[in-house]
């Protein structure tokens, strides 16, 4: 009955594209690469599930990906919720849903209306942008909002906005070999809205597309 949703779920190649928890880079500074720590136990925690699996194992690549959908598609402590878990987002004042439960149990999970909606407008839900700084915002998601929209570039992990940015300068990423890489480039684009000056804030980013 889950063969449905996952048909349609974002795959490796998807990912790819875009998205940091899929960058092949051994250079790229530490305390800008979440990915390395949130996936640091999952090669030891295979090999365990593969030596009681055996041949019935999924390769780990399929393992890898599911644990990006857990860590990308989660309200809270809700995760992979069908379709509920397909809703983009947007600066909070352009919000108009909200995750919620129906039920005191706290069982029923849902998208709440946050006002009348037209038919057929587009449901947005917040990724909690605004507690955010750029950096995990960019690198839970492979997108960030404005400068404006987010907490304070290195405020998630309390350093001052040049700590935050250093190895992520557009000057520093520009170097980057693989320019065709469409991942790359989407660090680029990152680079050149929140890093570009380290004394004042970056101009807006256009919305980039996102799964």
């Amino acid at each position: 009955e889950w063969a449905p949703y996952f048909a349609i779920m974002p795959q490796d190649m998807d990912y790819a594209a875009f998205h940091p928890s899929y960058l092949k880079r051994e250079s790229i500074p530490g305390h800008t690469n979440y990915w390395d720590g949130w996936m640091s136990g999952l090669p030891r925690c295979y090999e365990h599930y593969k030596g009681r699996a055996g041949d019935a194992a999924l390769p780990f690549n399929k393992i890898y990906l599911a644990m990006v959908w857990l860590f990308t598609r989660r309200y809270g402590d809700v995760s992979m919720v069908p379709l509920a878990d397909m809703a983009n987002t947007e600066p909070d004042a352009l919000l108009n849903v909200a995750a919620a439960y129906n039920d005191t149990a706290m069982r029923n999970f849902c998208l709440q209306a946050k006002r009348d909606m037209a038919e057929g407008e587009e449901i947005l839900v917040d990724y909690g942008g605004s507690s955010h700084d750029p950096l995990m915002m960019f690198g839970l998601y492979g997108f960030a909002f404005s400068p404006g929209d987010h907490a304070a570039m290195g405020q998630e992990n309390g350093v001052s906005k040049a700590e935050a940015c250093s190895g992520l300068t557009p000057e520093e990423v520009a170097i980057w070999p693989d320019d065709d890489d469409p991942l790359v480039k989407n660090y680029r684009r990152f680079a050149a809205t929140h890093c570009s000056n380290i004394t004042e804030d970056a101009s807006p980013n256009a919305r980039l597309d996102r799964l």
